[in-house]
């Protein structure tokens, strides 16, 4: 899943991979990998370059305070979908549609990666549909799970068709 973060006033994003723990900060066309470890409620230990931290974090309902070597830095964290909501405006019902993945072109559904009851996380591959002999993957505009099917294999769709729900 990907964030959008502040420090202070240093813009970047966070990429968080749920399924192998795996965080890295893209910014300034570097990546580095970061191995983070929770000791207790509020406190982590983070290993950067070679270089060892303690950080506390504190959420304030506004935003996080952290304290690393006794300095205070003002942490902001906006997901995907906060980001969208944020930038666009919208109702939480117009979010909820994001979850609802349509099809974005006339196909035939030839393959599923996904069925009822999978959690998925944002890019997950779902589907694929094969349009004008070229197979296309559809994938998760969100992260979720798999409350929806609507189609099936071999059926012929129209643009626009509802493939499946995604819910929170």
């Amino acid at each position: 899943m990907k964030y959008f973060c502040k420090i202070n006033e240093f813009e970047f994003q966070l990429s968080v991979n749920h399924e192998t723990d795996e965080i890295r900060i893209n910014g300034s066309q570097e990546t580095n990998d970061i191995d983070l470890v929770k000791i207790d409620e509020g406190l982590y230990h983070i290993l950067l370059e070679n270089s060892s931290y303690l950080v506390s974090v504190t959420d304030t309902n506004i935003d996080f305070r952290t304290s690393v070597g006794g300095e205070e830095y003002i942490v902001e964290i906006e997901d995907d979908i906060s980001r969208l909501k944020s930038k666009y405006g919208g109702t939480d019902a117009e979010v909820k549609n994001l979850g609802k993945v349509h099809s974005p072109m006339p196909g035939l559904v030839v393959k599923f990666y996904v069925s009822v009851g999978d959690d998925v996380l944002l890019n997950t591959p779902l589907l694929v549909l094969e349009a004008m002999k070229m197979e296309n993957e559809i994938n998760a505009p969100i992260k979720g799970k798999i409350t929806d099917i609507n189609v099936s294999i071999g059926q012929n769709i129209s643009t626009e068709t509802l493939l499946m729900t995604i819910g929170q």
